[in-house]
């Protein structure tokens, strides 16, 4: 999980919060994230996300049995 966390804090760096889940799938794009980012990002709920952490959590929990 710390390798996911990793790819999100480079691929979201310049992002301001709070951002809608096509805001993070646009940024991802423009900085030309790998594949595996995208996938999670596009597998977020649609929500406006208050800060990179929450962010990180969601991906967190789609990576979390049951």
């Amino acid at each position: 999980m710390a390798e996911a966390t990793h790819r999100l804090r480079d691929v979201l760096a310049e992002q301001r919060f709070p951002a809608a889940r096509w805001e993070l799938i646009a940024r991802a794009l423009h900085y030309g994230a790998d594949v595996h980012t995208l996938r999670e990002l596009h597998a977020l709920p649609e929500a406006r996300y208050r800060c990179l952490a929450e962010v990180e959590r969601a991906v967190a929990n789609m990576h979390s049995p049951g």
